[in-house]
């Protein structure tokens, strides 16, 4: 059963919640063997630059099939925010050894790759149509039921004069989101901070107050739940709704699918290539919907449901690129933990709140294999842009552990600590929108930047703002200064694969083929004639 034309999710998590919880392993396997490996003493032929673009993150998937088919195999990519997300779907589908085999002339050209990886891809939209009726779409289905249950709650009560009616608001939220159908995701922290019995009971002044402070918080995040507002500092502190944590883990499942890592698919995937690379060309997936391609897709799909169980290596337990180049940011608060946990304090305590941290306090971390990183770690040294002298190496990292921190973005989540570092303290993904730099660093021989026209993202600089980068803005995100990070990511670019995605929008059926189809080929490939782009493509 297809998912209702209104199909209606928050920011971010609609693109990427397609498939059920797994279980963990413990993440060794073979890896693919790639023309360029990350130990590659001049790096990857092409690589590819993402730029995050929270729910609309089905641009980059309509950008990446065409680039694969048009332009070559991608190997290496490099990304943060929702990007990790699409960096971590293509690494997946690349993983799948059955992507080079049973070609005419036995194993597969670069070229043959491509097309099947492109194809691959765009088959991502296929779970929105199948999600109703597996297992795999149930968590789909859970963040529209929180999305409209949210939507639907009247936050009146939480700031009502009577006390009783914000009582009555707290229990009424604590039990929508306690409920089956989406506490899988939900913040444990969030539904703690708002519905805290003894509080409840409690009837002296400072427990009143303490109780409007918590439903007026609960309040804000309601209203600015996938909004991506940055106009206050709370949203660093503020617990966010969804667990990110527990995000990565279902969508580490479809990894699993792609990466052909169900015993019971291996069969299936040789007559899925034969029957829909060639037909799936130049074409979105909805237009051989109903083709045998599709009965292909589906059935693969239901082999995946009947033998996952049978899985013993799961994609989100894998480091980052351990089949493929990849680099994943986040911003890292690397000095002023004890700061912060200040703010933190006065923030629960309800006292003026100052976020008392510095551009000095943060570096731009980067996770990745690390026989590739040496080469970028050495690489980045030479370069003077402020974001390349931000640059931190964090090590290997498990999907897993990024996937909880790069897209939590402020306001969907507050500030994480990474789970294998106690004095760092992520504080999302936007720190590298434009990452050529990294890759150019890494000795691509190629690089394609994925990206949308316009300045650079508002949000990501109202954060910066925030953290102390006021001053710095310029050099990072400006279009007009020649020696800003972006300016200088977009002149090292070989090519600017630049689209108006910000004109889209990804929230329905409809809007998600639009946003695909404008990507895949309305889209526009700048070269090196770059006079007559628009901004943020030049």
């Amino acid at each position: 059963m297809a998912l209702a034309e209104s199909l209606r999710a928050p920011s971010l998590i609609i693109a990427i919640l397609f498939t059920a919880l797994g279980c963990k392993t413990t993440g060794k396997g073979q890896a693919l063997a790639i023309n360029e490996s990350p130990a590659s003493a001049t790096g990857p032929d092409l690589c590819l630059a993402v730029r995050g673009n929270g729910e609309l993150i089905w641009g980059h998937f309509g950008g990446i099939a065409r680039i694969l088919e048009t332009e070559g195999l991608i190997k290496g990519i490099a990304g943060g925010s929702s990007a990790s997300i699409s960096s971590f779907l293509y690494e997946s589908i690349m993983t799948n050894p059955e992507l080079r085999r049973g070609c005419t002339a036995g194993d597969c050209t670069d070229a043959e790759v491509g097309q099947r990886a492109a194809f691959l891809i765009k088959s991502i939209y296929y779970w929105l149509q199948i999600s109703g009726s597996t297992d795999e779409g149930a968590a789909l289905a859970h963040v529209w039921t929180l999305k409209n249950r949210l939507g639907d709650f009247d936050v009146s009560q939480l700031s009502a004069e009577n006390i009783e009616l914000v009582k009555t608001g707290l229990r009424s939220l604590y039990e929508l989101l306690a409920s089956a159908t989406v506490r899988e995701l939900v913040n444990k922290e969030f539904l703690s901070f708002v519905f805290d019995e003894a509080l409840l009971k409690d009837g002296t002044k400072n427990g009143i107050a303490n109780l409007r402070f918590r439903a007026s918080e609960a309040k804000k995040s309601i209203q600015q739940f996938g909004t991506f507002d940055a106009s206050s500092p709370a949203i660093f502190v503020r617990p966010g709704i969804i667990d990110f944590r527990a995000v990565g883990r279902l969508i580490g499942n479809i990894g699993d699918f792609y990466a052909g890592y169900a015993p019971g698919t291996r069969r299936l995937w040789q007559p899925l290539f034969q029957e829909c690379t060639k037909i799936a060309l130049e074409k979105q997936p909805w237009e051989f919907d109903g083709s045998e391609c599709k009965a292909r897709f589906d059935s693969l799909v239901a082999a995946y449901m009947n033998s996952r169980s049978a899985i013993s290596l799961h994609r989100v337990d894998e480091a980052i690129g351990r089949h493929l180049p990849v680099a994943v940011t986040t911003a890292t608060l690397v000095h002023g933990l004890d700061r912060f946990e200040f703010t933190k304090a006065d923030y629960y305590g309800q006292r003026p709140m100052v976020l008392n941290l510095t551009a000095d306090d943060f570096r731009f971390g980067y996770a990745g294999p690390s026989p590739w990183f040496a080469q970028i770690s050495a690489g980045v040294k030479g370069m003077v842009d402020l974001r390349s002298q931000k640059y931190l190496y964090l090590g290997e990292m498990a999907w897993g552990d990024m996937l909880a921190i790069s897209p939590a973005e402020p306001g969907l989540s507050n500030a994480q600590p990474f789970k294998a570092a106690s004095d760092y303290v992520s504080f999302g993904g936007w720190s590298d929108l434009s990452p050529v730099n990294i890759l150019a660093a890494g000795q691509c021989q190629k690089i394609i930047y994925l990206t949308r026209q316009g300045p650079d993202s508002k949000f990501a600089q109202a954060i910066a703002g925030q953290l102390g980068f006021s001053k710095l803005l310029d050099a990072l995100f400006s279009t007009e200064d020649s020696a800003s990070s972006l300016s200088i990511a977009l002149k090292r670019a070989d090519l600017v694969y630049c689209t108006n995605w910000d004109a889209q929008e990804g929230f329905s059926l409809p809007a998600i083929q639009k946003l695909m189809q404008n990507t895949y080929s309305e889209s526009r490939m700048w070269r090196q004639d770059r006079a007559d782009a628009p901004v943020g493509c030049h």
